[in-house]
């Protein structure tokens, strides 16, 4: 209620009164589409350990890298730090070493220092050697540094900086430009399928990362096709502003058809149905030219950068695990 979103106090009680934040009149476009067929904020946060006890292979990047790394494919995680320590966990530098080996490790990769848990690219360092010389979120810095940085820092893991593909890059090649894919355990079919997948595309004010509630847009990805829609932010003003083309560099996006986008589908469906206990992912999905990677999962996926397409509770089977799972009202 102490929203400062600009919307009428008899609009927003009502939204309020079915379980939605004030932007989502704007986001969701209430004053054209039923509210019933979206899930509310009430709805998502009940959902929020929907895949207890399991809850931690999402909520913690390197159990994410050892489990669900398993059947797709992720970074590879070269080291963690913890409390200033770091301790390498790839099988060619295994144990507690020292320092010497994250230059060895730089030299040859662009590298990502993140926390372990967390999202929203909150406290990501990126760091990678050119011709020599050390950078440090793209600031040129000395080892000693470096080192003085990581020895600050607490539950974070070290890991590849992957390269996005041609297609991920046209979008936006200053920003990484990620899918954000729902999958759901069908406990009737026992299968695992997509409620909705769109393309994360990032912007100025996102840079260097995606994030739609920074800034970034979204567009809507055919399950059938791999065809990009129009795009849209998350609203700050009462009325919602639509893309066919990038609002910084003019790129078109709409109607393009992402090639591999088959490849995607199946590698995504494999893993949801090989960890079938976890019954509800947010994926993070960066496609490069070397293949599909997951980034991470996201154990209480955000439905906004998704419904902004159309509510998901239009699909009666995600309906079906609503009500299954109690989280229906």
């Amino acid at each position: 209620m102490k929203s400062k979103f600009p919307l009428p106090f008899f609009r927003r009680a009502q939204l309020f009164f079915h379980g939605f934040l004030s932007e989502k009149y704007v986001l969701y476009n209430f004053k054209n589409n039923n509210h019933r067929e979206y899930l509310s904020d009430i709805q998502s946060a009940k959902a929020r350990w929907i895949n207890d006890p399991y809850t931690e292979v999402l909520s913690n990047k390197f159990i994410f890298d050892r489990v669900v790394g398993q059947f797709i494919k992720v970074p590879k995680t070269f080291a963690l730090v913890t409390r200033g320590v770091t301790t390498f966990v790839d099988n060619e530098v295994e144990g507690q070493v020292g320092f010497e080996n994250i230059f060895q490790v730089i030299a040859k990769t662009p590298v990502i220092l993140k926390p372990v848990t967390g999202g929203g690219g909150a406290g990501i360092i990126q760091v990678e050697n050119i011709n020599g010389q050390i950078y440090k979120d793209g600031e040129l810095t000395s080892e000693n540094e470096l080192l003085i940085a990581i020895a600050k820092l607490d539950g974070y893991m070290i890991t590849e900086r992957l390269v996005q593909g041609e297609f991920a890059s046209s979008l936006n090649k200053e920003t990484i430009n990620c899918m954000r894919i729902v999958t759901i355990f069908d406990e009737e079919s026992q299968e695992a399928f997509i409620v909705r997948a769109v393309q994360r595309i990032g912007v100025k004010k996102s840079s260097p990362f995606d994030n739609f509630t920074r800034g970034g847009i979204s567009a809507e990805i055919d399950l059938d096709s791999g065809m990009l829609s129009s795009a849209t932010s998350h609203p700050t003003s009462s009325e919602a502003v639509w893309y066919d083309v990038h609002p910084d560099t003019g790129a078109a996006f709409k109607g393009r058809i992402m090639q591999e986008w088959h490849d995607v589908k199946k590698d995504v469906l494999f893993a949801a149905n090989k960890i079938s206990y976890l019954k509800c992912i947010g994926w993070d999905i960066l496609l490069t030219d070397f293949g599909v990677y997951a980034i991470e999962g996201n154990h209480h996926p955000d439905p906004d950068v998704l419904q902004c397409h159309g509510g998901i509770l239009k699909d009666e089977r995600v309906k079906r695990f609503d009500e299954y799972h109690g989280i229906d009202a």
